[in-house]
């Protein structure tokens, strides 16, 4: 058919983005080379697509597109910019794709057309694919149809992810992974398992991560690594008694800030540091503690790893230096699913994180807060670890969390929750803070607590601490007897 014809058919005109393939068209590598596209006209037999390459009539083309999926078909008309392309597809794909075009062009027709599905649908590029959801969890599976909050990633991204931190740390086919953390998160699924799939790297598998466990696997002989998380190495740290590791080599740890003070503490108790990682789901590894005494201080993360770039996008509201977060690596997961976090950017090889960042003059990388997590009051933004750096500082505080809570007159109100030893006040806690922060920075409540609230992943559980404070956020209040 010709694409004049085409145009008098009974089509849907609509522009949905997509790749494709044409079957002579190689790299300098001699691999075959992808274009980008959009559809123009759509039925459930032909598209008019714009393209780059056009083609000769009879070539074969295959495509994706995030709504229609994978398709097949050949060339019977082109112009300038453009060809017509013949779908391949077996009847019952044809009446589907032919429900999802009627779809479409409903709901461009009416946006007022709710979608009352949870989650946006995407078809993916590869259905056999490892998803890493939200909270870092993997799942292998054949994917048909996408709508949880998750992370795609390739089996040749995970290959690099897992190549660059076994380079960076050093970790051998030698060595022994002591596995106390999941395999079905992301931090396990690449330091244990990848490492065991892709260069023979032993691993011991704990059936809980409790201390009695943990510290039998440890006394075995080594080299051992051991992949945890502070509240991991806190655990241990009690529980360890006179016990000597002499197999223990390694230590990482990731999934939530390392405190100096137990870094410190395990050194001096062990005679060896715990090295902190910092990586995301949407990109695998990002920086290592090289250093060599291998204790950070609170926020530091050490340089990138190697195969990793780190870069600084400035932001608005950041102190000088400061911006957000940019990773380059062959690591950098295919996209998120069915979008990015908040102001996130991802795909091509970069992924600007919502992590906020300084980088010092020995190209170590600095956390500073998130932009999710800025507090907006009145139009001003508050970045939340300044507020908790000013804090810290005052003798007597062992922890603290800054947060915002919604308030009718400003939008948000500045919160803290404290962990601090007998006798540090609110009044002196407040004072520290003026002597330091703009008005508008200074915590409307100071709530204290014996310990930090956590999540099943050890890290802050910032809906506990909202409802700590609960609906009286501007009321300030004085510490409980």
């Amino acid at each position: 058919m010709l694409i004049e014809q085409f145009r008098e058919e009974a089509a849907v005109d609509i522009a949905v983005p997509g790749n494709y393939t044409l079957g002579k068209w190689l790299d300098p590598q001699g691999k075959q080379r992808t274009f980008a596209c959009r559809t123009a006209r759509v039925s459930p037999f032909r598209m008019l697509i714009e393209v780059p390459v056009v083609g000769r009539v009879g070539n074969r083309v295959k495509s994706y597109f995030r709504d229609f999926g994978h398709l097949e078909g050949v060339i019977s008309d082109t112009a300038r910019g453009s060809f017509l392309y013949q779908l391949e597809m077996s009847e019952t794909r044809r009446e589907k794709f032919a429900s999802k075009l009627a779809w479409l062009e409903t709901t461009r027709n009416d946006p007022s057309i709710p979608d009352v599905r949870e989650g946006a649908r995407i078809i993916p590029v590869n259905p056999h694919s490892t998803l890493i959801l939200a909270d870092g969890t993997t799942k292998p599976c054949f994917v048909i149809d996408i709508s949880v909050s998750g992370v795609a990633v390739s089996a040749e991204q995970l290959i690099a992810d897992s190549r660059n931190i076994c380079a960076t740390m050093g970790i051998q086919p030698g060595d022994t992974l002591v596995g106390a953390i999941p395999l079905g998160h992301a931090y396990g699924f690449v330091h244990v398992l990848m490492a065991l799939v892709l260069q023979g790297t032993r691993a011991v598998l704990l059936e809980q991560p409790l201390p009695a466990l943990l510290s039998e696997a440890l006394s075995g002989p080594g080299p051992l690594v051991l992949p945890g998380t502070p509240y991991l190495f806190d655990l241990l740290l009690q529980a360890a008694g006179r016990r000597r590791y002499k197999g223990l080599r390694l230590c990482l740890s990731a999934g939530a800030p390392l405190p100096e003070r137990l870094s410190r503490a395990f050194k001096e108790r062990f005679g060896l540091p715990i090295r902190t990682f910092y990586g995301a789901s949407e990109c695998g590894g990002i920086c290592y503690d090289r250093s060599r005494d291998g204790v950070l201080p609170d926020g530091c993360v050490g340089t990138p790893l190697e195969g990793v770039q780190v870069g600084l996008r400035p932001e608005r509201g950041l102190e000088d230096g400061a911006g957000r977060i940019v990773v380059t690596s062959r690591a950098v997961a295919l996209g998120c699913l069915p979008e990015a976090p908040a102001g996130a950017d991802l795909g091509d090889g970069v992924f600007v994180t919502s992590d906020l960042g300084r980088l010092d003059g020995e190209g170590r990388v600095h956390l500073v807060g998130r932009v999710d997590r800025l507090i907006n009051v009145g139009g001003r933004k508050v970045n939340p670890a300044e507020v908790e750096a000013v804090m810290r500082r005052l003798p007597g505080v062992q922890g603290v969390v800054v947060f915002g809570v919604p308030d009718r007159h400003r939008g948000q109100a500045v919160c803290a929750c404290v962990v601090a030893t007998k006798g540090l006040t609110r009044e002196a806690l407040l004072a520290a803070c003026r002597e330091r922060l703009a008005p508008f920075k200074i915590p409307r409540r100071v709530e204290f607590a014996g310990r930090l609230p956590l999540n099943a992943r050890g890290k802050t559980d910032r809906r506990a601490l909202a409802a700590l404070v609960g609906p009286r956020a501007a009321t300030p209040a004085s510490r409980p007897a």
